[in-house]
């Protein structure tokens, strides 16, 4: 079986996140799932990329796809892979990435079904458990070490009128947990700035996970000292169907620069200035030699000075979780044409110890294209 979904109020992200979930059996009792996510170039929409500046509601950004049998007992749903190509704008693309999470689930499935055959399912189990136990006692060993407190940070977003967006957070650490309430964040608006829980948690426990610096094993021993707190309806918790598109992609980049900033003071050798602060989406599509294409790709930045040397320049920041486009690539199957890609040298400021300098990254297109920015 494989159910399929995109809902970010209930995958938790945004809609070009297309989730994969599938149960795994041991003689025929259910014991896990093999889940993955995929970020789809475009889930349909008004815009190329499906990150939808002016959107204003959920419905605006592209499809939503409610949890839903793909496939069920091994035989393909055809009428559901027919929706959902029917209405993503480059479904030539999106075969490919729905066929690759397919597999990868069946890889899943696989791989544990192998670890049981060989060791046993109560076994299995206990190895699970003990992998939980030990993630939690690492990361508590380290946690330990930090002031015990609670401290604050305010910082805002650029609205998509021009106006600022706060978010404010109290992280307060003690000996067994660490606690970020975001109550005092602005409400949340119709623009696709709102976050969903899922991103905030996520932005949150990263910045947890940088500072602590040390191989642990990012399972739920780790997430189980980290309570994250925002009552509905907030920026960082809203209520469906506000859009949430860009809440993925920028707001995930400011919740993390306020939680650092907010632990600035009392960790002040593990925690970097700003940096760039934004996945700088830029968005493309239209018709082309018959067909349509969209193109969607973020371009980096540089991370802050940091206490004992300079930033890093021309990578990704904190929350992208993405590489360059190669541009062999974008050219071969695009009407575009790369003119410049280089560090934007002295960008980062002066200082004792810089910030990293940024990305210059210019193009010509080659036919009629629809261009979208959020950044």
């Amino acid at each position: 079986d494989v159910i399929v979904l995109n809902d970010p109020y209930i995958s938790g992200t945004h809609l070009n996140d297309v989730m994969m979930v599938s149960p795994i059996y041991c003689s025929d009792k259910l014991v896990g799932y093999a889940v993955n996510k995929a970020h789809h170039v475009d889930v349909g929409g008004p815009v190329p990329g499906s990150i939808n500046p002016n959107a204003t509601t959920l419905y605006e950004e592209g499809l939503i796809i409610p949890p839903t049998y793909l496939m069920e007992k091994g035989k393909l749903n055809r009428d559901v892979l027919d929706l959902i190509l029917s209405n993503f704008k480059s479904p030539y693309t999106s075969i490919g990435d729905l066929n690759a999470q397919i597999a990868a689930n069946r890889l899943g499935i696989l791989r544990v079904s192998q670890l049981i055959d060989k060791y046993g399912l109560e076994s299995v189990r206990r190895g699970w458990e003990e992998s939980i136990t030990y993630s939690r006692e690492l990361s508590l060993k380290e946690i330990e070490k930090w002031p015990k407190g609670t401290y604050s940070a305010v910082d805002y977003l650029e609205g998509i009128d021009g106006n600022l967006i706060k978010i404010k957070v109290n992280v307060t650490i003690s000996e067994d947990k660490i606690i970020a309430d975001f109550n005092g964040t602005d409400p949340q608006l119709p623009q696709p700035l709102n976050a969903v829980y899922g991103v905030t948690f996520s932005a949150t426990t990263f910045v947890i996970r940088s500072l602590i610096g040390k191989e642990i094993p990012t399972n739920e021993g780790f997430y189980s000292l980290i309570d994250v707190r925002a009552s509905e309806g907030l920026l960082v918790n809203p209520i469906k169907p506000a859009p949430v598109s860009g809440g993925n992609v920028e707001t995930t980049q400011r919740i993390a620069d306020t939680v650092f900033k907010s632990l600035s003071g009392v960790l002040p050798d593990k925690v970097p200035a700003a940096g760039s602060g934004t996945m700088m989406n830029v968005m493309l599509g239209g018709y082309y030699k018959g067909s349509y294409w969209a193109h969607y790709e973020t371009i980096g930045g540089g991370t802050g000075g940091r206490a004992n040397k300079d930033g890093v320049s021309g990578v990704h920041v904190n929350m992208t979780n993405t590489l360059n486009t190669p541009i062999e690539i974008a050219e071969k199957d695009y009407p575009l044409l790369f003119t410049a890609y280089h560090i934007r040298y002295r960008s980062g400021g002066d200082g004792k110890h810089k910030g990293g300098d940024g990305i210059v990254r210019a193009f010509k297109i080659l036919a009629e294209t629809k261009l979208s920015i959020l950044g």
